[in-house]
């Protein structure tokens, strides 16, 4: 955590007979201190340790979906070209037949000790052995199909179940369908990040749907039983005589499912009442004379009307 800056007068050693406790003209300023502990102690800890089972790497991919199968839930089958556990070897390493040796370099030990000569003298480090990474095992032939490593390269097929009610930038997570580890160690995981495609007809507002619903001048005054498809499909629903533009009606339990179970959210159907571009003749007379009777108007021009519907 303390930082040593060189520049800085009596930031560090200056070499030379007049500057050096040690003489003989040597430069200190590019010594790594922390080389030198490490040699003391071979590392933080103070040893080095053998190589242990390490989880393969995460695959984290995209997934486009209609907004259905968002809705209702769907499963779908991706493939992947990852590393997986090695066919031959069985993730051993070793080619099938031959054995599994100890190490000759480190003797089974899985780290090996070097001399490094240092401004203070000769240390003793001890590092992970070159030849077997730290395991003392070593294949006395390493696997024609892996080169050793235990896994290999191949394509392969998961399943990937999409629950009813998920959201676009959700994502899903399936354990063990990742890379492959090493030495024995676990797979990763899959990650797969939800798109959802937007409807023609339909809106999402958290768990509920929203749709629009254009109504005449008529229906929206006297009412009316009107059926509409859904994504359930169609159902019959009423319309209240007298409803105004903009009014909701909510059709309950006929919304997106709960991720965790359970309830459905409801269906919000808006209500939008469609002024006609063109009206006949008589349809005119019709809205005059309904004028006048709600007292709105004694005296509805023509030509207002020509000018309103045409």
């Amino acid at each position: 955590g303390t930082t040593f800056d060189r520049g800085a007068p009596g930031g560090g050693f200056e070499g030379g007979s007049s500057g050096s406790p040690f003489g003989g003209g040597m430069n200190f300023e590019d010594i790594d201190l922390g080389d030198i502990f490490s040699s003391f102690f071979g590392g933080r800890s103070g040893r080095t340790r053998r190589a242990e089972p390490r989880q393969g790497e995460p695959i984290t991919i995209s997934l486009d979906i209609p907004f259905e199968d968002a809705v209702f839930g769907t499963e779908r089958e991706v493939e992947l070209y990852k590393r997986v556990k090695c066919s031959a070897c069985k993730g051993n390493g070793a080619e099938p037949g031959t054995k599994i040796k100890t190490c000759s370099k480190c003797q089974g030990q899985g780290r090996v000790k070097q001399m490094q000569q240092t401004v203070l003298g000769a240390f003793a480090q001890v590092t992970v052995c070159p030849d077997c990474q730290g395991e003392g095992k070593i294949p006395e032939s390493p696997c024609k199909k892996c080169g050793g490593d235990g896994r290999v390269k191949e394509y392969e097929k998961v399943k990937v179940k999409i629950p009813a009610g998920i959201a676009g930038g959700q994502a899903i997570e399936i354990e063990g369908s990742g890379e492959a580890g090493t030495k024995g160690g676990p797979p990763g995981s899959l990650l797969v990040k939800i798109n959802v495609s937007s409807h023609k007809v339909f809106d999402r507002d958290g768990y509920n749907l929203k749709v629009d619903f254009p109504i005449s001048f008529t229906q929206a005054a006297l009412g009316d039983e009107v059926e509409f498809d859904t994504l359930d499909g169609k159902i019959k629903l009423k319309v209240p005589s007298g409803i105004q533009s903009g009014k909701t009606i909510v059709v309950a339990g006929k919304g997106v499912p709960h991720l965790q179970g359970g309830e459905r959210g409801d269906l919000l159907v808006d209500m939008r009442v469609v002024t006609p571009s063109k009206v006949s003749k008589s349809e005119k007379e019709l809205l005059q004379k309904l004028a006048s009777e709600e007292g709105e108007t004694s005296k509805v021009k023509e030509g207002f009307l020509k000018k309103l519907f045409k």
